[in-house]
């Protein structure tokens, strides 16, 4: 739970610096210019690698917070300890950078939906940050009530859901090591995919102005591409 909440909080704070600098960008004339002497592909990945790490400060601030609370709960004898089979450093590793992937995986869909977006105040495109949350969340759910049914296992693989289903999985049963690393390993290629798309669909969507492109010409451009 704290992993799948501080990984969500991340993504709330990024989501908003995403939307916030990507579309202030395409409103500069200035644009035009970095374009012609930056590949869109690096500006993309500066934005997604710049803007996580960001966020990712200010959420370690609330990290920080939860300690000092910890540590001021124990002293008054309430006991906020991690069970012991939580708490076996593989298992702390695997869920850290569980969270860290799924947190880049979502900022790489953010950055590549924020170049398609004119004015984040109007458009509708923001309720997809709900997406983030109904896909971790309901996988997490579904491992909850029954981590080895066949339902959390499928859910253990796609990008989207592996943080939350194989998170609780691996802290409420022993999941195969063979699920684990196939797990990591498509979640690095999802990032990887979704950089490549975020690159794509920004090297078009920063110069667009007037209609926003709907989500058939979104895939159109990376077919043509």
């Amino acid at each position: 739970g704290v992993v799948i909440g501080l990984m969500l909080l991340g993504l709330l704070i990024s989501f908003a610096y995403q939307f916030v600098t990507i579309t202030g960008e395409k409103q500069l004339r200035v644009t035009e210019q970095i374009i012609s002497a930056v590949s869109p592909q690096h500006w993309i990945d500066g934005k997604i690698l710049g803007l996580s790490a960001f966020a990712t400060l200010s959420t370690l601030t609330y990290v920080l917070s939860i300690l000092i609370f910890i540590a001021i709960s124990d002293s008054f004898g309430v006991d906020l300890s991690i069970p012991p089979g939580v708490s076996s450093p593989g298992t702390v590793l695997a869920l850290i950078c569980l969270g860290a992937l799924g947190y880049l995986f979502w900022n790489t869909f953010f950055a590549a939906l924020a170049a398609t977006i004119n004015d984040p105040n109007t458009s509708a495109k923001g309720s997809l940050i709900f997406v983030t949350l109904i896909a971790t969340i309901g996988a997490a759910l579904f491992a909850l009530t029954n981590p080895d049914s066949l339902i959390s296992q499928i859910l253990t693989f796609f990008p989207a859901t592996a943080p939350g289903a194989l998170a609780c999985r691996l802290v409420l049963t022993d999941v195969p090591g063979w699920q684990i690393l196939a797990a990591f390993l498509l979640l690095l290629g999802g990032i990887w995919l979704m950089r490549i798309v975020a690159g794509k669909i920004f090297h078009l969507g920063i110069l667009m102005y007037g209609k926003e492109p709907s989500f058939r010409e979104i895939l159109r451009w990376n077919r043509e591409a």
